[in-house]
């Protein structure tokens, strides 16, 4: 390990005897501990110290573009922004991110915050309704780091445009604030491998993973959530409602705990409160195609076939290869006699042909 000083400034590779017990480190240590049979920190200690020479006194600009050269050029690493990224473990934790040589927005992300912790820098987790990233700051001064776009950077606009968040969620501050990493980041991981254990159907672990990410971090509604939906899949339906309350209450202005919340109250037969709970989720995220899907359901079991087909269709408008919604679609057009039955038997036909369906993941 080289160690470069000059006269006036030293050059952070070994920060002040770079110690490996900052909260951030031990915390993942502690998580790869817990989930790998065979854990091992070497190739993290390895990224760690191999990181070229770095100054404290640098601009943010020169900061960011040492780390995002280090990861995205010296370790070519990659992002996965696909959406089966979320499904893969190997895309969350370190190591393996390292390993692979690919990680989606929460496993790069975690990678900056570890050298953030090690130069002693002002780094913070940021998170968005369906996404995190790194936000670097010095004195009054911040620069976000997309870690999907190679640590570009990205003004908040852009998430606040591309994700529809509310001037409401921004004044409560539900979103775009700098959050302690040391306090948040693990939350974010164990509900992240909690999501991958449920789409492989092992309950018993989602539900142990996200149980951890809601006491780190007590105020996260979508561990909540999730948790909740462990529950409502194995009958506790008195403790789902009560964990999507919690999450409600934390957050009223994530859209998919609000759908949530309505498909629960659909199954307990509260019809208006389910409604009024869909029309709240999709007036938060008007391209919330889960929240026309329900609402399209609910309206066809009230004998609303009409109101029902204009659901269908507009959730054809965002994803017009969902096969399935598309022959719902049809079912539906056949009992008001619609004009457009055609259209979309044609559309069905053509689709089939082309092998372009696409699966409706929800």
């Amino acid at each position: 390990m080289k160690i470069f000083i000059t006269l006036f400034s030293v050059f952070f590779l070994c920060q002040n005897g770079w110690s490996k017990n900052g909260p951030v480190y031990q915390s993942i240590k502690k998580v790869i501990e817990e989930v790998r049979p065979t854990p091992s920190m070497k190739n993290v200690d390895e990224f760690l110290e191999g990181l070229p020479r770095f100054k404290k006194s640098w601009s943010l600009e020169k900061q960011a573009k040492v780390l995002n050269n280090y990861i995205f050029k010296t370790y070519s690493i990659t992002a996965d922004n696909s959406y089966l990224s979320r499904h893969q473990a190997d895309n969350i934790l370190p190591d393996s991110v390292l390993n692979t040589k690919k990680g989606h927005c929460l496993g790069i992300s975690t990678l900056y915050l570890l050298l953030a912790e090690k130069l002693e820098l002002q780094a913070y987790l940021v998170r968005t309704p369906k996404h995190v990233f790194v936000r670097l700051c010095k004195k009054k001064s911040c620069r976000n780091i997309e870690t999907l776009k190679e640590g570009a950077k990205i003004e908040d606009k852009y998430y606040v445009d591309s994700q529809l968040i509310s001037k409401s969620a921004l004044d409560k501050k539900l979103y775009l604030q700098n959050l302690d990493p040391s306090k948040v980041l693990v939350a974010s991981i164990y509900n992240g491998l909690g999501f991958v254990a449920g789409t492989t159907n092992q309950n018993q672990l989602a539900h142990l993973f996200y149980l951890k990410a809601t006491k780190s971090d007590p105020g996260f509604a979508e561990a909540h959530s999730n948790l909740a939906a462990i529950y409502s899949s194995s009958g506790e339906l008195k403790a789902a409602e009560s964990e999507l309350e919690l999450a409600h209450n934390i957050n009223p202005f994530n859209s998919t705990v609000t759908l949530n919340l309505g498909i629960l109250s659909r199954a307990k037969g509260a019809f208006t409160k389910a409604m009024n709970l869909f029309n709240k989720s999709i007036s938060i995220n008007p391209l919330n195609i889960a929240g026309y899907i329900h609402r399209s359901n609910l309206l066809i079991e009230k004998g609303n076939n009409k109101s029902a087909m204009l659901d269908l269709e507009r959730v054809l408008v965002i994803k017009p290869n969902l096969c399935s919604i598309r022959e719902k679609a049809i079912e539906v057009a056949k009992k008001i006699s619609a004009k457009n039955l055609d259209y979309h038997s044609f559309k069905l036909k053509d689709t089939k042909t082309r092998r372009r369906c696409e699966n409706l993941l929800m």
